[in-house]
């Protein structure tokens, strides 16, 4: 299973193609299918290998029912923000408009690993949504607590 780490600045081109950083594609290994969706809480797109968001859904399906109207309504709409890309044998990848405007993406964008996943940001809305170190150490602590101890027991 891959861990994306890191982030990198990628240009688009004019066909809303972009190569992905040589790191990524490596983590990908023989992966190349891939699934993008809009991210429902910011601004940005996620990007996951096909595995991973076949887990996601599955996920997904077990926590609503398509009987009942208003679940089936959020089951449509999050399938609909969803769509299915592929590696190049060059290592790019096609990003289809209306994802790419939902993020406010032009011609430069963030790719930001996290673990399973990796974001894809306008650059100046990752800059705004990025943790401050303050926050980031405080989390740390109330989350994981003493480091040793989180390091040591694998609870």
């Amino acid at each position: 299973m891959p861990i994306f780490t890191n982030k990198y600045t990628v240009l688009l081109d004019e066909k809303y193609r972009c190569v992905l950083p040589a790191p990524l594609k490596k983590e990908l290994g023989e992966d190349i299918k891939l699934v993008i969706e809009k991210d429902p809480f910011m601004k940005c797109l996620n990007l996951y290998p096909v595995h991973e968001w076949e887990r996601r859904a599955l996920k997904i399906k077990k926590k609503f029912t398509q009987d009942n109207p208003y679940q089936s309504a959020y089951l449509s709409r999050y399938f609909e923000e969803i769509a299915n890309i592929s590696l190049s044998d060059i290592g790019r990848i096609s990003i289809p408009k209306e994802m790419l405007e939902y993020a406010g993406i032009r011609k430069e964008m963030i790719f930001s690993g996290q673990a399973s996943l990796i974001k894809i940001w306008n650059p100046d809305t990752h800059a705004q949504s990025r943790m401050s170190d303050e926050d980031f150490a405080e989390m740390t602590k109330n989350i994981l607590g003493n480091e040793s101890d989180y390091f040591l027991n694998e609870n």
